[in-house]
């Protein structure tokens, strides 16, 4: 659902930033919802070494892929895509610490 959700938070924003004849391919803007949405779910959960990890490598593709390096890709997707991903790890968490 984080995927889907991303997916489309970063089709319409990559739509927004884009020029009207602009044609949009891929699914970078849900790769980074899901990846920025375990980032915040990762935060929710006791601290330790796997934690520590999961966080620092989902860092190291999450940095990379936000600079503007390489033309042609759609960074309002990606810039969508991760606000969604936010939004839904949020969420999760909200659900997940609401007792039963």
């Amino acid at each position: 659902l984080t995927f889907f959700i991303s997916g489309i938070a970063g089709g319409w924003c990559g739509l927004m930033t884009s020029g009207p004849q602009t044609v949009l391919i891929g699914a970078s803007g849900a790769v980074m919802g899901v990846l920025s949405a375990l980032l915040i779910y990762v935060r929710s959960l006791p601290a330790s070494p796997a934690r520590r990890t999961i966080t620092l490598n989902g860092l190291q593709m999450i940095i990379p892929s936000m600079i503007p390096v390489i033309s042609g890709v759609s960074y309002g997707a990606h810039i969508g895509g991760l606000l969604a991903g936010l939004l839904c790890g949020g969420i999760i968490c909200a659900i997940k610490r609401k007792p039963v």
